[in-house]
């Protein structure tokens, strides 16, 4: 991957309700033949991807034997073709699990609003996504860059690729996808034969109706300001917000724009929203949201199951009506995202590309204040690990450290300077020329280290204070040059007129996704 020219390569599928059902594989002869298309289509895609993202419904009823089977028949496939990628997961409303829930009667006696109870039962509601969450933690594809929070639960965080200039947030939408538990509640508990049903009927339709009921809970959870945070750390970077529900099925306020309320302050970030649950056709198109700010991708359904009676001849429980998946192509500099949809042909049983290529445009981010807190972990990271930058610029794991600052690299010297000036002598560099016999010399600059570099925490347009930089540092290299030559003796000409000085002013951001 070129780096000057970052580009992110994602496989995304969503809303495939995996279920424990489907190991009956004589019986769902169908659903064999598709999967193993599905495989072989991906096989020949011959795209190395980045990240693998499940963005909900990964299983049918959320049951621990749904993702054992999902795994086995599915995931453990994907992996192995893309042994690089990081998988990203996130719950959807299948994935509540509908077993062990202990708060049933509180929250149907509940008064307050759904996000002081989520803040009350946070534990109790992490429970009722055990079986989804224990299925992906302990995975080896988990990114390392992922949010403490989230390598926790799998539930909501971020992930910060400093590699893509790219930071994901990751979403639960699905807190509140908990009606089947109510109803269930409601039955075993031989409500319906009481003089209250009707009012216990009310009560679980609103308790648990979905649409314009749920809510992300980021205003009780405290973890998220890490998310606001980082989302102000790295003003630059391409976000990437995806969470299984679009914002139109959330409360009131994690829809309206106001700063008080985190969601928004999200949003302000994100220039790609990715969202699944809606089960939409292949011809959907994308659109753009928060006034024109915010490109909104909808997944399609990569699976759906059906809930006909097994026992009943002819009768498949797997069903396939529209089913796809989406691979996404981001450039991360020049701001492109391109879908490509990928479809189920139930005519000839094979999965094929759908014709129409949507290549969108993602909003320039004109306002890019650096914080001095980032910029001073940046140069405290830089500082001492000077080998290893060297390495990244000239391309060359071979290259030999001489000691801190001076490496040999072929035929040549490659000076280090973690100053705003170079502090190496005249008489060092003719010294060195006697031990390593070298052809030229490359001084290295990093712009952090130049006293200029504290207007990247107030100025709109980095490239204007790298070019001050730049200017600055050409300045004191061409006096050092200079100087070098112009103080030469004869004889020292002879030895040492054939030298070529060279300079590298490297930008802070072409080297932080170095992670030293």
């Amino acid at each position: 991957m070129n780096n000057l020219d970052p580009q992110l390569n994602i496989l995304w599928l969503s809303d495939i309700h995996y279920d424990e059902n489907y190991s009956d594989k004589q019986y769902h002869s169908e659903l064999k033949k598709y999967l193993d298309s599905f495989k072989l289509y991906l096989k020949n895609l011959d795209v190395e991807y980045d990240y693998i993202l499940l963005s909900g419904d990964i299983a049918q009823n959320g049951d621990e034997n749904d993702y054992n089977l999902f795994y086995i028949d599915i995931l453990k496939d994907i992996l192995e073709l893309f042994p690089n990628a990081k998988l990203l997961v996130i719950p959807g409303n299948h994935d509540v699990s509908r077993n062990g829930v202990s708060f049933i009667n509180e929250f149907i006696e509940n008064k307050e609003s759904r996000d002081t109870f989520l803040k009350k039962h946070r534990d109790d509601f992490y429970k009722i996504f055990a079986p989804f969450s224990n299925q992906f933690i302990n995975n080896s594809s988990i990114s390392m860059d992922s949010s403490i929070t989230y390598k926790e639960h799998l539930l909501y965080g971020y992930v910060l690729d400093k590699k893509n200039k790219t930071i994901i947030i990751l979403l639960n939408s699905s807190w509140y996808s908990v009606g089947d538990i109510f109803l269930t509640h409601y039955i075993n508990n031989d409500f319906h034969n009481t003089r209250e049903a009707k009012l216990v009927i009310h009560d679980i339709k609103k308790i648990t109706s979905e649409y314009g009921f749920q809510t992300l809970g980021l205003d009780v959870l405290a973890e998220i300001d890490g998310i606001i945070e980082i989302l102000n750390n790295y003003p630059e970077y391409l976000t990437i917000t995806t969470m299984h529900h679009p914002i139109n099925w959330f409360i009131h306020k994690d829809q309206i724009t106001r700063d008080e309320y985190k969601f928004h302050q999200i949003k302000k970030f994100t220039d790609l929203l990715l969202t699944g649950h809606e089960h939409i056709s292949v011809e959907h198109p994308f659109e753009y949201i928060n006034n024109g700010k915010i490109l909104h991708i909808k997944a399609g359904c990569f699976m759906d199951f059906s809930k006909e009676n097994k026992e009943l001849n002819g009768i498949n429980p797997f069903k396939i009506n529209n089913n796809w998946f989406s691979t996404l192509e981001i450039n991360t500099k020049k701001r492109t995202v391109r879908q490509d949809k990928h479809y189920y042909d139930t005519v000839n049983n094979e999965w094929v590309e759908y014709e129409n290529k949507n290549i969108s445009k993602l909003n320039k981010k004109n306002t890019i204040q650096i914080s001095e807190n980032r910029l001073n972990n940046i140069k405290g990271e830089l500082k001492n690990n000077s080998l290893k930058i060297v390495q990244h610029l000239f391309k060359d794991d071979a290259i030999r450290e001489i000691n801190q600052s001076v490496y040999r690299y072929k035929k040549n010297i490659i000076f280090f300077t973690a100053d705003d000036f170079i502090n190496i002598s005249h008489n060092e560099v003719k010294d060195l020329f006697q031990s390593e016999n070298f052809e030229k010399l490359y001084v290295v600059f990093v712009d952090l280290f130049n006293n200029i570099s504290e207007k990247y925490t107030i100025a709109n347009d980095r490239l204007l204070v790298l070019n001050t930089i730049k200017n600055d540092y050409d300045f004191k290299f061409n006096i050092f040059r200079h100087d070098f030559f112009s103080n030469l003796t004869k004889d020292e000409v002879i030895n040492y007129g054939n030298l070529a000085f060279i300079a590298k002013i490297v930008p802070y951001w072409d080297i932080e996704h170095l992670n030293c």
